[in-house]
């Protein structure tokens, strides 16, 4: 069971060929007070597959028919420019403005995955390492692109590989 609304993290499931189901966190994503990103993240994805696992709990008792997926997946990602961490982008325009304030410029990204075992209760959160990425932008400013949506997620699956020392993706979204 994916706990996300994310048509990336679908697609990425969907890409191991399992059947899965989908239901939305309504957790609040706010950072907390002095929380550094990787806080943030591990924090936030453990609170997404434990929400989603209470709802789908209390919907068993109301007699109600949850999924019977015995697994929740559950992620959040940060994006750090410097200083500050961005949030998740409200609309397409602030998602433009994002990626053209983070144009050329070097910046890390964090993401932690949970997996929630239903019957267990047990879970396992991993940080991924901290990646540098320098995105390049191309053409003119207007919606995203499926190319560039397709080189974005290439530059994302590079972050996933295992690697011992801090990685150096570079990607090109094209506007």
């Amino acid at each position: 069971l994916l706990a996300s609304a994310s048509p990336r993290r679908r697609e990425l499931l969907a890409l191991l060929g399992l059947p899965f189901d989908t239901q939305v966190s309504e957790v609040d994503e706010s950072a907390r007070a002095g929380e550094d990103p990787a806080a943030y993240v591990t924090r936030l994805s453990l609170e997404k597959a434990r929400g989603v696992a209470e709802r789908l709990h209390e919907s068993a008792d109301s007699n109600a028919s949850p999924p019977l997926a015995s697994l929740v997946v559950a992620a959040a990602t940060a994006v750090v420019d410097g200083p500050d961490a961005l949030g998740k982008p409200a609309d397409a325009g602030e998602a433009v403005a994002m990626l053209k304030r983070l144009r050329g410029q070097t910046h890390q990204v964090f993401t932690a995955i949970t997996l929630l075992n239903r019957q267990t209760g047990e879970t396992v959160t991993d940080l991924s390492r901290t990646a540098r990425v320098n995105l390049a932008l191309e053409g003119t400013p207007g919606a995203l692109q499926p190319s560039g949506a397709v080189e974005f997620r290439q530059a994302a699956a590079q972050l996933a590989k295992p690697a011992a020392s801090l990685e150096q993706v570079t990607g090109t979204v094209r506007l």
